[in-house]
């Protein structure tokens, strides 16, 4: 399972010397065969460490993470000759650890005592890559106040996940196009993943879709992906508005939390509550919550469709699945219309699926404490981990991680190997491959980002407080939404207009 990178000259790959890419691809089928639990013996490093008899101290959470830096560490540890001691992350690493390992949201936070990204990174001689990160990864992920403070360890990944046995039956798909006048096909808008789950539940007199996220940073990102597509066009450099280069025009493509001229909130505007709509919508065909993982009433075979991250992925196709070699995947769905930003008026698309992308909820970075002594190495040791050529293709191989892409390459059609680890059937490792592209599809200028701000817990617990109970019960949605909208602007005035505004600005990488 090597994976294939071009030999086109013009590829950034190109600049990899030959014997490096043969030694690090020949060590990715090494530790898959020798597995997770057993000695890596490696052999003696070829070039000089000049990081020897050094210690790295990373604060990390558990989970998923920390699994990641033990095991794909622990070989950069021995080549390097390093020792790599990984602490819980609490008050006392925070101010101690040489690298933090952190979310997306949470780089303003750690921004100011955070290192820059040496210059080295950037070269584009550098085996690192820089320049083949996917573009939203590089300028605006990794990024505050415009400067690169961060390094990827996992991509996001955030896909829809069908049962395409359910979907290929020839008597549903009479049955569904009688119904409702469509063919049975895999969702392309939020009202056909609707109307799909209505038509199951109907036929198999239960529920056909998991239950609500309980995890608030799930229902976040959930809402916000339903959301997003309805409040903007999705915007390419084709398509741009280029009336201004000024705050109108900024404020246009890029206002989602907030006005980025008038600060006030825009979580009451129509976009949110037609979003608020469509949760009650389906909430009578979620099934009950069972545990804090909602994806696992498709892993059982109850529902017909999820919305899930890579994480799920490898349990759905585990030798021991329900569902194994039973489902398939698609991008997410979007939406046949959007709000005009100034009127709020809605605009109907004729044969156009709108999808906006809501970026920056999932995956992990990783950040260098700006006066550690060691952060040469500490940066070093980032950059294996993302090297397209060493620890990165070992973490993308292997399912147990969920790892997401964050290159450009890893979605490649040529460089499906990437995904074959999830042991799922060729077309469908094609989809899932897919799939993953279209999350962040190429052009998109205006992608959604979640807040990244000081008070971002606060912002998001204003509104996932109150949403489960308006979805389940069914209350009003404009009246519950207004009241989040007055929480958020009460948050905000505590701070001074001009600080929250050049802040928000910040946050989406404008000046």
């Amino acid at each position: 399972m090597q994976p294939h990178y071009s030999p086109n000259p013009q590829s950034p790959t190109s600049s990899v010397p030959t014997h490096r890419l043969i030694w690090s691809i020949g060590w990715v089928g090494v530790v898959l065969l020798a597995g997770c639990e057993q000695r890596v013996e490696m052999p003696e490093p070829t070039t000089p460490t000049p990081f020897a008899q050094q210690t790295v101290s990373i604060a990390c959470p558990d989970g998923v993470v920390r699994t990641v830096l033990n095991q794909q560490g622990r070989i950069w540890s021995q080549t390097q000759k390093v020792t790599v001691n990984i602490q819980p992350r609490n008050s006392a690493s925070r101010t101690e650890a040489d690298i933090q390992i952190i979310r997306p949201w949470e780089i303003k936070s750690f921004s100011t005592q955070s290192a820059t990204i040496p210059p080295t990174i950037f070269d584009p001689s550098n085996p690192f890559l820089w320049s083949s990160l996917l573009p939203i990864v590089r300028d605006k992920i990794l990024t505050w106040n415009r400067t690169v403070v961060a390094m990827p360890i996992i991509g996001e990944s955030y896909v829809c996940v069908f049962r395409s046995d359910w979907l290929n039956d020839p008597n549903h798909q009479a049955a569904y196009s009688k119904k409702t006048g469509k063919a049975l096909l895999p969702p392309e808008t939020w009202e056909d993943y609707a109307q799909i789950a209505e038509y199951y539940a109907e036929a198999f007199k239960k529920p056909s879709l998991p239950s609500l996220p309980i995890q608030v940073d799930e229902l976040d990102r959930e809402f916000y992906s339903v959301a997003s597509c309805f409040d903007r066009p999705a915007r390419t450099d084709s398509t741009r508005n280029r009336s201004g280069e000024g705050d109108v025009s900024a404020a246009e493509q890029f206002s989602f939390h907030f006005h980025l001229d008038t600060l006030e909130p825009r979580i009451n505007q129509p976009a949110f509550r037609d979003a608020v709509a469509w949760f009650q919508r389906i909430q009578p065909l979620r099934a009950t919550a069972s545990g804090e993982d909602s994806s696992e009433a498709f892993r059982n075979g109850t529902a017909v469709l999820a919305l899930v991250s890579l994480e799920a992925v490898h349990r759905f196709s585990a030798p021991d699945s329900p569902i194994r070699e039973r489902f398939d995947f698609v991008r997410l769905p979007g939406s046949t219309y959007y709000y005009e930003f100034t009127t709020q008026v809605k605009t109907e698309l004729a044969q156009q699926v709108n999808r906006v992308p809501y970026l920056g909820a999932g995956g992990w970075l990783g950040v260098v404490r700006k006066d550690s002594a060691v952060s040469n190495a500490a940066f070093d040791l980032l950059a294996y981990l993302g090297n397209p050529n060493d620890a990165g293709p070992r973490i993308l191989l292997t399912p147990e991680y969920g790892a997401g892409p964050y290159r450009s390459s890893q979605t490649d059609a040529m460089n499906r190997s990437f995904w074959e680890g999830y042991q799922l059937r060729k077309d469908v490792t094609a989809h899932l491959q897919e799939a993953l592209r279209q999350m962040v599809p190429a052009g998109i200028i205006n992608p959604v980002l979640r807040l990244r701000i000081q008070d971002e817990d606060q912002y998001r617990k204003a509104l996932t407080d109150i949403l489960p109970k308006v979805i389940q019960e069914r209350l009003p949605a404009q009246p519950a939404l207004d009241s989040v909208a007055k929480q958020w602007a009460a948050i905000a005035g505590k701070r001074p207009k001009e600080e929250f505004r050049q802040e928000i600005r910040t946050s989406l990488n404008l000046r």
